[in-house]
């Protein structure tokens, strides 16, 4: 049996969409912390698109906690383990303990609770994986966590102090899902790497907010911003009245969403994860220090900010450094999949469960949801295949 630590995890901030706490409720709306995580997707909230992906809470790991280790995965008299593999893409964990993790991992409890699946997994399966999903059954507005492993310093991105897991050595990051929604898979591994960026550049918390990037984690589509006055107009706009405001119009959007995994990773995006070179990164829009933001009979949004600025990808290079290109070891990624119940699963969730590993691997692809490789515009790929002797 591997021993475990379980590590408080510091959440980024209240978010929109299917949530309960609608990030899109406030005017200045932006998870505070340092990691970010999803809701579901396709449920515009309050002040949000239709379409858009709305999402719960990332995870970044603290201090040290005290759970217990993880108990043996034997079984007996023939009887099924409770870890092992359902399918050549899908493992199984089925222990109400473990499920319960997931739900609290899930759930309004503030803390990190998969280090006890994470050690009944590797009680059966080998340190080889670089990303670890949980499934499981859950209700509540959050779709998505993500919680950072092992990770060192990135330079270029804002994440300037290492991480290391007692678990496994080679875990990138651990994320658990609802089993019944649209991803956030490609959102939710994205925050690996993203967002981390300085708020000093005007970016909000742990997803785009109103920065223009139009990504996985959300912001406005910056070809879509015009002026309030004139009407129509490219910015710079006429402001509205002495109060220094200025009223902009931008296509609908989600501050931590844009519609699960239908939406290819942005350019700052890939960036981030070390895939393009700095000079493929646009400008970046930002709406800094927003008093309202109202929907539009249309759909499109009226936004009222004291400023636009446009951030630069010099600018941000000026503040982190410039993020170096990522090697092949950095473009290709082992990820499992793990459906956790606490009874024998049924055929519908694992058909459920694979159906989901095969669309984000490319296998089964589909016109509605982006794989990995697709998102990436396939400057990356993942390899989901489990051991078939774990």
């Amino acid at each position: 049996m591997r021993p475990w630590l379980g590590l408080v995890a510091l959440a980024c901030g209240l978010l929109l969409g299917a949530c309960g706490n609608d990030e899109e409720s406030g005017p200045n709306g932006g998870g505070g912390g340092e990691a970010g995580t999803t809701g579901f997707a396709g449920a515009g909230g309050d002040g949000g698109g239709g379409g858009e992906g709305g999402t719960g809470r990332d995870e970044a790991p603290g201090g040290s906690g005290g759970e217990g280790g993880a108990g043996g995965s034997g079984g007996s008299g023939g009887a099924p383990g409770p870890v092992r593999r359902l399918t050549p893409r899908l493992a199984a964990i089925v222990d109400p303990v473990a499920e319960e993790a997931v739900h609290r991992q899930l759930g309004d409890d503030p803390g990190y609770y998969l280090g006890y699946p994470l050690s009944l997994f590797y009680e059966v399966f080998p340190d080889d994986f670089d990303f670890v999903f949980f499934f499981a059954e859950f209700e509540g507005p959050v779709a998505g966590v993500h919680i950072a492993r092992n990770r060192p310093a990135i330079p270029g991105t804002g994440i300037d102090h290492p991480h290391t897991d007692p678990i496994a050595d080679k875990l990138r990051s651990v994320i658990a899902l609802q089993l019944d929604s649209n991803g956030p898979t490609l959102h939710e591994m994205l925050h690996h790497w993203a967002v981390y960026l300085s708020p000093s550049l005007g970016f909000q918390g742990s997803h785009w907010g109103y920065a223009g990037v139009h990504g996985q984690l959300g912001g406005f589509d910056p070809e879509s911003l015009v002026c309030a006055k004139p009407e129509g107009a490219r910015p710079p706009c006429d402001p509205d009245d002495e109060d220094g405001t200025t009223t902009y119009i931008v296509d609908s959007f989600g501050l931590v969403a844009n519609g699960g995994d239908s939406v290819p990773y942005a350019p700052l995006e890939l960036y981030l994860m070390g895939l393009i070179p700095a000079d493929e990164v646009p400008d970046v829009p930002i709406l800094v220090d927003v008093v309202s933001d109202e929907r539009l009979p249309d759909g499109r949004r009226a936004i009222r900010a004291r400023e636009l600025r446009t951030v630069t990808i010099d600018d941000i290079i000026a503040v982190h450094g410039e993020r170096p290109l990522s090697g092949a070891e950095d473009r290709h990624f082992r990820v499992a999949f793990v459906l956790v119940t606490a009874e024998e699963p049924t055929d519908a969730q694992v058909q459920l469960a694979d159906r989901w590993v095969r669309m984000f691997s490319c296998e089964d692809p589909t016109r509605f949801v982006l794989c990995f490789e697709e998102a990436t515009q396939g400057l990356a790929t993942v390899d989901v295949m489990l051991p078939e002797r774990p």
